[in-house]
């Protein structure tokens, strides 16, 4: 029988995962911070969130699969995934608290695929890093 704080496999393998979901959410702060900033002092135009919403959040998801692959040191394809699927999942959650009307349509998709993407391509770079 384990003892209360005895280290499990299970805690040990969530530590890179929110590592990875915290680096990729500070990512993603500061680039819509700067995004806000560039439209508050600018002539930027607002048809652009859309496109730089995409890049923060696959770049966000390269990110996290980045540090998910490098700290587990192994399956680098499967730990990149799954840390974009989680950040997908938790900013969903978020939307859906928030009440800011999001839903998952087929403009949503590829924004999906984009960040599965990103995440397994970071994650792969992160085992071999």
């Amino acid at each position: 029988m384990k003892g209360f704080f005895e280290k499990t496999e299970e805690a040990t393998m969530a530590v890179p995962f929110l590592k990875a979901l915290a680096a990729g959410y500070a990512l993603t702060a500061v680039i819509f911070m700067i995004l806000a900033t560039a439209l508050t002092y600018t002539n930027l135009s607002e048809t652009y969130i859309p496109v730089i919403s995409t890049a923060a959040t696959a770049g966000a998801c390269f990110l996290s699969g980045i540090i998910s692959g490098k700290e587990l040191k192994k399956k680098g394809l499967l730990s990149g995934v799954l840390s974009a699927v989680f950040y997908i999942l938790v900013m969903l959650i978020i939307g859906i608290f928030a009440k800011s009307g999001t839903s998952l349509g087929t403009g949503s998709i590829p924004t999906i695929v984009m960040s599965l993407c990103a995440g397994a391509a970071g994650g792969i770079l992160g085992v071999n890093l």
